[in-house]
């Protein structure tokens, strides 16, 4: 993913682009939906198929264009946690994240909680 920022110089030339690599992307993701309280870890594959479809290896299904993301994060719970509220917590957590790090828009954050442990 590539960014041009600033504006140009007097003769109209940027100083560069500024690329992050999913990788480090989805490692962010992950670092703000474990510090959400009830999230106990991230579904890792292989696991079985998450309403239908296979789960991403690391737990985190990304898709960034045109300086918006769609994320799909894969879950397990704390025990005794209220469900709902741990989903909108991490849909919360990780959207300030991204854009607050990143400086890209959120379009989209599924949370699909796999399992309580």
């Amino acid at each position: 993913m590539s960014h041009a920022y600033g504006a140009p110089d007097a003769e109209g030339f940027y100083l560069g682009s500024v690329r992050i690599a999913h990788r480090a992307i989805r490692t962010m993701i992950e670092q703000a939906a474990l510090r959400t309280p009830g999230v106990a870890a991230i579904a890792r594959a292989p696991r079985t198929l998450a309403w239908g479809r296979p789960i991403p290896w690391q737990g985190i299904g990304l898709t960034a264009r045109d300086q918006q993301v769609t994320i799909d994060l894969y879950l397990l719970a704390e025990r005794g946690a209220n469900l709902a509220q741990v989903g909108a917590r991490a849909q919360e957590a990780v959207a300030s994240a991204v854009e607050a790090l990143l400086g890209m828009r959120v379009s989209e954050i599924n949370v699909y909680i796999q399992d309580v442990v």
